[in-house]
């Protein structure tokens, strides 16, 4: 068995990886606190809202207990970094398509598959619930979770799945599952566009 290689804050790399000064491999996006780096580069993340609408059928034994997402070619290319999935207690209405959000009482009935150009459910059946960084739990009370990490992973967003343990509140309202998607293109990891000012916009 290969000995693995012992980088910085006592992470694992394969055999053969080379690190750099400070113990990151060379070539591999990393979290350092709050930044996101690459090669001792801080990475330019960017967010973008995408959105799963849930139609009605008009009863529930006959709402679709998966929906996919549609396809996201600005995002086909992204490194993901991290997600935040909203509910009706947060924001009324999805600015892409006007429906009403999840309604935050019904959150809990669903779950998200997420899965990479290799076939690796990277997410499988995760609790939308925890993907939400904040949510009204109360009148005046906001309870927040710590959501799942990401390492720049690649999503093939068509198989990305939302599943439904209970459709029944469904059955009557189209409803808008959004998310935010935190992310950055690999070929253009370094901090292009901080260097611009008003007068050297482009």
């Amino acid at each position: 068995m290969d000995t693995p290689i012992i980088g910085a804050e006592g992470k694992e790399y394969p055999k053969g990886t080379i690190l750099d000064q400070y113990g990151h491999p060379i070539g591999w996006p990393y979290r350092s606190g709050q930044m996101y780096m690459i090669n001792g580069d801080q990475i330019v993340v960017k967010s973008q809202l995408v959105e799963i609408v849930i139609n009605p059928s008009g009863s529930a034994a006959n709402v679709a207990s998966s929906w996919n997402l549609p396809d996201q070619p600005n995002l086909r290319n992204a490194a993901i970094w991290g997600l935040e999935v909203f509910d009706a207690s947060i924001l009324p209405t999805s600015p892409l398509s006007g429906n009403a959000l999840i309604p935050a009482t019904d959150m809990g009935y669903l779950f998200l598959t997420m899965q990479d150009y290799a076939s690796f459910n990277f997410l499988q059946l995760h609790p939308c619930r925890s993907l939400q960084q904040q949510y009204n739990s109360a009148t005046t009370s906001f309870g927040r979770v710590n959501p799942p990490g990401f390492i720049g992973q690649h999503v093939n967003w068509p198989l990305t799945e939302i599943f439904i343990t209970n459709t029944t509140p469904f059955q009557s309202n189209s409803y808008s599952f959004l998310m935010k998607v935190q992310y950055s293109y690999k070929d253009n990891w370094q901090r292009d566009g901080l260097g611009k000012s008003f007068g050297s916009r482009s």
